[in-house]
């Protein structure tokens, strides 16, 4: 039911006989243990009481001492609004049942949370040598108390042709907006500086073979914010292969996975980098005969998607979406697909249940591409799509009909979304026109079967007799 005294108990019994704005809530950088009869929680010590540092505290858990599989953390469950941490192990040195009582980051940000919220004078720390510099007590201090954004999250980096990829997710601020954010390289100290709504920088022109770590801050109106360092990245070569998809999304309603497949076929590892323009970079490595999936921070949407090989065998690589009760797969496509003309055999923004019917375009070359996208009976749509960039096209409410020809000043390649109800299809445009096709199977017999259409698009300048075959059954 609670202890009589906690956290919150007390300071209201100060602020009640002394202003808040007098009374500072000390906090340790520190915690208590001892051998205890058994692994529960409040057990009377049958041992001395030793102090651990914040950082003996955070580490107890490498200690090969403790016994492999006994080691448990746990939440205070009397104390909600405080979450406490203790910890239970076997010592076998020592040849007992440990229990340490102390203050992780969590239970520190919820105490900063109570000065906060009842307007106290702030926190007295002891001390911060027992803290040891350590990235997450600082982040917590920034988040609750400066005017300096806290600490990104989620930090990535993905080596590649004498260059290696950063990403990361928001930092959190309390002091007023992110304005930038700032990657610093080390060894040598090169940086850039991108906008706050940018969540991935390229460091270029680093030395193949060199191992770097790489900080990003965010910086506001305060000025610059907690760091956050990436584990060692090496930057290698020219990549042995790239190719793309047109757009990513973890953000949207009714997306359950949105995964990045990587085959490979070959006898030996492949390894390389994912990368959504912008927004997130993850590497990956598939064994010889193996498979891997990668996917990108929860909230990641945006385009296009450049999977690379850096070393090893090229891979065959897919995406597969999740979205509502509906599943697509969809192999990516090289730059050799991409066309300065394309097609689509049909558009629909009009029959019921259609809900959006996107033409994404994607520009794998070095120049910018003027693209119009039209469709007969509908205003053309136009757009610039920069070298290595994204972007895509719809058609106004009410719009149906086909064909749907992309025409470009510089080779792209171009897919259609389309979400009808709550389920999703992806497919690319096509620009090879042929004499004898196949489709695998037709079905318009199968219950839930509401239509299966043959489209037949004619890019050529005379007519065309065409027949479409099937079996009899």
């Amino acid at each position: 039911n609670g202890y009589y005294y906690n956290d919150t108990s007390t300071a209201a019994q100060y602020v009640a006989t002394v202003p808040a704005s007098k009374v500072i809530l000390g906090v340790p950088y520190y915690g208590r243990k001892a051998c205890v009869a058994g692994a529960t929680q409040n057990q009377y010590p049958t041992g001395a009481v030793t102090a651990d540092t914040y950082l003996d505290a955070s580490s107890e858990g490498t200690d090969p001492a403790v016994q492999a599989g006994s080691y448990s953390a746990h939440r205070d469950p009397y104390d909600p609004a405080g979450q406490e941490r203790w910890d239970t192990w076997f010592n076998t040195s020592m040849g007992c049942t440990r229990e340490l009582y102390w203050d992780d980051a969590v239970s520190l940000g919820l105490k900063y949370d109570l000065i906060n919220r009842t307007n106290l004078r702030g926190v007295g720390l002891w001390n911060l040598n027992y803290g040891g510099g350590a990235p997450e007590l600082w982040n917590a201090l920034a988040t609750h108390f400066a005017l300096v954004p806290g600490q990104p999250g989620n930090l990535s980096a993905c080596a590649g042709d004498s260059r290696v990829t950063v990403s990361w997710t928001a930092a959190p601020t309390t002091g007023g907006p992110v304005t930038s954010y700032q990657v610093t390289a080390s060894p040598g100290g090169a940086s850039v500086n991108v906008p706050a709504n940018v969540t991935l920088a390229d460091m270029m022109g680093l030395t193949p073979g060199t191992a770097y770590t790489f900080t990003v801050q965010a910086i506001n109106a305060g000025g610059a914010g907690v760091g956050a360092t990436t584990s060692p990245a090496t930057p290698t070569g020219p990549p042995v292969a790239t190719s793309y998809l047109t757009w990513y999304d973890r953000t949207s309603p009714g997306v359950g996975a949105d995964n990045i497949h990587m085959l490979n076929s070959g006898a030996s590892a492949s390894s390389g980098c994912v990368t959504v323009n912008g927004k997130a970079v993850v590497p990956w490595t598939a064994n010889a005969g193996q498979e891997t999936f990668v996917t990108m921070p929860p909230g990641t949407i945006g385009g296009p998607v450049r999977v690379t090989v850096n070393s090893g065998p090229a891979v065959r690589a897919s995406q597969r979406v999740q979205f509502n009760r509906s599943f697509n797969e969809l192999w990516t496509a090289p730059p050799a697909q991409g066309a300065t003309t394309s097609y689509f055999s049909w558009y629909d923004k009009a029959s019921a249940g259609m809900v959006s019917d996107n033409i994404h375009l994607l520009n794998p070359g070095g120049a910018s591409a003027s693209v119009t996208v039209s469709l007969p009976g509908a205003s053309p749509q136009s757009v610039t799509v920069g070298a290595g960039g994204g972007a895509y096209v719809t058609f106004p409410r009410g719009t149906i009909g086909g064909p749907v020809t992309v025409t470009s000043t510089q080779p792209v390649i171009a897919s259609q979304r389309v979400q009808f109800n709550s389920t999703f299809n992806e497919v690319w445009s096509q620009t090879v026109a042929a004499t004898a096709s196949y489709f695998s199977w037709f079905d318009k017999a199968s219950a839930g079967m509401v239509a299966d259409n043959i489209h037949l698009l004619n890019p050529g300048a005379g007519a065309a007799s065409v027949t479409v075959s099937l079996p009899s059954r």
